[in-house]
């Protein structure tokens, strides 16, 4: 793959991540939205494995025991933005080591 088509990759990402909807109009909502995320991380899976892997991610995770707990909306919410900060904060971290030219690629 070369350095351009992994940005557009993980640009494509990142408005993904951006276009997500995190406002959820009641608790029992959540159990929905939990799957929507998972299904945004696999989404994420082309541009790292290991990173956008929900099943090894501690904030999805996180979220998903507190969904089965049936924790307060406000704890929901909460988790909820941080397994999109996530997301969103490892896709400007790799475009800034891509543009810094911190990751090696195949220039095919």
């Amino acid at each position: 793959m070369t350095k351009q088509n992994y940005i557009n990759l993980v640009k494509e990402g990142k408005k993904l991540v951006k276009d997500f909807n995190i406002t959820v109009a009641k608790k029992a909502f959540h159990k929905g939205v939990l799957y929507d995320v998972k299904d945004l991380y696999s989404k994420l899976l082309p541009v790292n494995p290991f990173l956008f892997d929900a099943s090894l991610e501690y904030y999805w995770s996180e979220y998903k025991i507190s969904v089965e707990l049936n924790k307060t909306k406000k704890e929901l919410d909460h988790k909820l933005k941080r397994c999109i900060d996530y997301l969103n904060n490892q896709l400007n971290s790799i475009l800034s080591v891509s543009y810094n030219n911190e990751i090696k690629f195949d220039e095919k």
